[in-house]
């Protein structure tokens, strides 16, 4: 074990590679006609993400303050329009990302915004109750609408009207909805069938009906040629989005049948139960209705809008808990089309808005893909190299903690519910994402919030170890999931059989769990703590678990028999997180007092070391490096390196901005993960061998150039030098050449060749020719660096003849160029001026020891042979 800790590399740098953050709070989302931008509200900014590239941010177009209330991307997909809660209307480049004009529009919140067809006009709808027209381009208000007697909620312009026949349709809180016609500057009908605020407005393929939808549970088809009400259709539910499918577009419906949009015109509505519905608008039947979702937590999350993208057969639903899901209609017309596929397929989901991450785990063989418990009911699933994320349903409750087996197959998850569950990981490389877990068992008999879970630590989990608020702890039975963890295992490595039905063996039986999932039964449950259990965690000999609770303690328990065997007490707060060294019978303790401590389990529980360094509670830990070091993180939102032997923290990071509760470190240790209370999950990876080769490289580097450098000046070849002193930006160095030119120049050459010409000043006129000839940023650099000698009197002689050379050299209109000349003369003036008074008072002084000298010519010289 020595021998093996000795050839271990100790780790010194991880650096965050990656960084899954929040994009969306809530508010406005659409997607650029291109398909390629998702475009997302966050607080006072809008956040620009590549769809086509990982979710990468690619933009984040900083805000004036006040939350952005609504904005549109004009048709032509060029620019964006967003207005804030300051009333201030904002036009952005969507090449660039810059901002292209801002101005005034309301004097209450814009609640409403619609562009029209040319993209040269947006409609405002505000809480004023107004309706204003504006011209992007002359910024200006053509129209201003006023007629409502409500907010404004919903703006839409008539496609096929242009020029001075522009229509415009408005909805209002007032129930009612309003046809501008913008050529006549007047509102040409008034619809009032609805009893509730409008929340969706859309026309018909040939334009000749307008829907409108409600939060009064109907739909409305108003006839445009009459500006009558043709039918009202009850949906049954409050709606916030309405609109018509494409013609030419076709799908399944409920009953199997195909459905061609271009013989039976369909609209889809959407909203309080969360489900996307389509009707035949000729008979106003329901024809498909999507699944409804599973039903967790106490609140149901809604459909707040949808986006309908007809070129690539997609709807975008953007729900209430800030999730956005990308659907798209399948084709049953298609050759690769399947009979049970469903009509409408999730193919990229959006966790908008993380929240408080809690805690998070890898899973799978390969650990590509992150499990991630956060301040809701739902997991989420990342795949963690295309950072694609699916939602897994399945707890009524907030989720709390989560463990992987040493396999990574099997992932367990506690709830704010009383109850945990186990999960199957589907690991085979084409499986879609939201595909790959399976809930296979269940566990229920807690009666508060499951604070901690544990798996065995073996190839092959055995037990469950659980334990939360009611203080107490139950080892749960896994045999009825040996056989699924047993298949896995042998089919990663049997070779007889090809991996496709290795894998489909496993999926095969893990199928079966999903479809009926397993209660699994306690073994034991045993009274554990006087307070919350916090933490769990397996010896990884199976032989012993450990626990650490509010109450200050932590405790060692036999598996066996569930007995507790040893109590290690010292901490001053609760214990967050307790975790078993690798190889030494040492256990790992954090705490709220601030503190990391080593107990040994040999000697009765001797407390081994104390690390301290947070300034606020140690939340989690993980052992690395074969048990030589630990990661720490905290409530002060940092991320601490500690070695173990010398007590010494070598790596603190401050990337996060809240405090960090989830840690999970990768098998191989090249990666870890991080999440908190500032809602970003940052993915680390181990540097430490890239850095110590780059550390390697440069000195290597440093080494020959300084040779390089001497070379030169033992050459005479003073521009090579000094330039090469600039670029590679060695102050010292360059001080040396040039102190060194000095103390070596003939007096004779000093002095100028003809009663006009500059005198040398560096000692060598080929020198003070290099200076005169360099670029400016080259001389940039050289002032930075008589700045710097100029602090030093050691040094300010050369400074300041370096500096003369450079006025000798240079006009002023040459220097004023220097991209930092403004501050370097402030910082070189006074010090100028106090080597200026140095030098003049020794001047001064140098005045009386010639006096002195002169006043003793007078004296009479001392004739000593006179004397005698």
């Amino acid at each position: 074990m020595t021998s093996e800790k000795s050839s271990v590399q100790l780790k010194s740098i991880y650096k965050p590679i990656a960084s899954l953050e929040s994009i969306y709070a809530g508010g406005k989302a659409d997607i650029t006609p291109d398909g390629r931008y998702l475009i997302t509200t966050f607080g006072e900014d809008v956040i620009v993400s590549d769809l086509t590239n990982n979710l990468e941010r690619v933009a984040k177009l900083e805000g004036d303050s006040e939350p952005v209330t609504t904005f549109v991307i004009l048709p032509n997909g060029k620019s964006l329009v967003t207005v804030s809660r300051s009333q201030q209307l904002r036009v952005w480049d969507l090449e660039s990302f810059e901002l292209v004009r801002a101005f005034r529009v309301h004097d209450s919140p814009v609640l409403a915004i619609a562009a029209d067809p040319s993209s040269t006009l947006v409609a405002t709808g505000s809480a004023d109750k107004t309706v204003k027209v504006w011209d992007l381009v002359g910024a200006f208000c053509t129209h201003s609408l006023r007629g409502h007697q409500g907010l404004i909620s919903e703006l839409k312009f008539h496609p096929k009207s242009s020029g001075d026949n522009l229509t415009l349709v408005s909805g209002s809180e007032d129930a009612t909805v309003r046809i501008w016609d913008l050529g006549q500057r007047k509102c040409v009908a008034v619809m009032t069938d609805h009893v509730s605020v409008i929340r969706g407005l859309d026309f018909s393929p040939a334009a000749n009906y307008l829907i409108s939808g409600s939060r009064d549970r109907t739909v409305n088809v108003w006839d445009m040629k009459t500006y009558q009400l043709a039918k009202t259709v009850p949906t049954y539910e409050t709606l916030e989005a309405v609109g018509f499918l494409q013609p030419g577009t076709i799908f399944r419906n409920d009953k199997g049948e195909t459905v061609n949009t271009t013989e039976q015109p369909i609209f889809y509505t959407a909203g309080e139960k969360g489900q996307l519905k389509f009707w035949d608008f000729r008979s106003s039947e329901l024809i498909f209705s999507q699944p409804a979702p599973k039903k967790t937590g106490e609140e149901a999350h809604f459909i707040t809008d949808v986006l309908y993208r007809p070129d690539d057969r997609q709807l975008v639903t953007v729900m209430s808990d800030q999730n956005i899901t990308v659907l798209t209609l399948t084709d049953p017309t298609s050759d690769d089309a399947a009979a049970d596929v469903a009509t409408l397929v999730p193919t990229v989901e959006v966790a908008g808005y993380n929240e408080e991450i809690i805690d998070v785990t890898y899973v799978g063989p390969e650990q590509r893909h992150a499990v991630v418990a956060s301040n809701s009911e739902k997991l989420r699933l990342y795949d963690l190299t295309s950072r694609q994320c699916t939602f897994l349903d399945h707890h009524q409750g907030t989720v709390l903690c989560l463990d992987a087996t040493s396999s990574s197959h099997l992932f367990a998850v506690g709830s704010k519910d009383n109850t945990v569950s186990v999960w199957w990981f589907d690991a085979r490389p084409d499986t879609p994402l939201n595909a790959r877990a399976h809930c296979v068992a269940t566990c229920t008999g807690h009666t508060e919030a499951i604070g901690s879970v544990a798996f065995a630590r073996g190839d092959v989990a055995a037990f469950l170890i659980t334990g939360g608020q009611d203080r107490t702890l139950k080892k749960w039975d896994l045999g009825p999931l040996l056989a699924l963890q047993e298949a896995a295992l042998a089919a990663e490595g049997d070779s007889k059989q090809t991996q496709a039905d290795r894998d489909a063996a496993t999926a095969r039986i893990a199928a079966e769990l999903a479809a009926a999932p397993l209660r699994l039964t306690s073994l034991f449950t045993v009274q554990a703590h006087a307070k919350d259990i916090n933490s769990i965690a397996v010896a990884p000999n199976d032989q012993l678990f450990a626990t650490g609770s509010q109450d200050r303690t932590a405790r060692i328990w036999s598996v066996d028999t569930g007995e507790c065997t040893l109590t290690l007490t010292g901490h001053r707060r609760g214990v967050w997180r307790v975790e078993f060294s690798p190889v030494d019978q040492i256990l790992a303790t954090c705490s709220g007092d601030q503190t990391i401590k080593l107990w040994s389990l040999n000697d009765g529980g001797s407390c081994l070391k104390t690390f301290q360094g947070h300034t606020s509670a140690v939340v989690n830990i993980r052992f690395v490096t074969a048990g030589l070091q630990l990661i720490s993180v905290g409530s002060d939102s940092l991320v601490k390196l500690w070695t173990i032997k010398t007590d010494d923290c070598v790596l603190t990071s401050d990337h996060h901005t809240d405090k960090v509760w989830a840690l999970a470190v990768r098998h191989d240790e090249a990666q870890m993960i991080t999440g908190g209370g500032d809602s970003e999950l940052k993915i680390w990876e181990d540097c430490t061998q890239r850095e110590m080769e780059r550390l390697h490289t440069e000195q290597v580097q440093q080494l020959a150039q300084e040779q390089t450098l001497q070379n030169l000046v033992l050459a005479k070849q003073y521009r090579k030098a000094i330039t090469l002193a600039l670029q590679l930006d060695k102050p010292r160095q360059l001080f040396r050449i040039l102190s060194e030119i000095r103390s070596n120049a003939n007096p004779d050459a000093e002095a100028p060749a003809n009663s006009g010409d500059t005198p040398c000043r560096l000692g060598d006129p080929a020198v003070d020719r290099i200076i005169a000839t360099l670029s400016l940023e080259q001389l940039d650099r050289l002032l930075l660096y008589i700045r710097d000698w100029n602090t030093n009197s050691r040094q300010a002689e050369i400074a300041n003849l370096t500096l003369q050379v450079i006025l000798d050299s240079y006009s002023p209109e040459h220097l004023l160029k220097i991209k930092h000349m403004n501050t370097t003369q402030n910082a070189l003036i006074p010090f100028a001026e106090r080597h200026y008074q140095r030098l003049d008072g020794l001047l001064t002084q140098s005045y009386m020891i010639d006096y002195t000298l002169h006043a003793m010519s007078y004296l009479t010289p001392f004739d000593e042979e006179t004397q005698e």
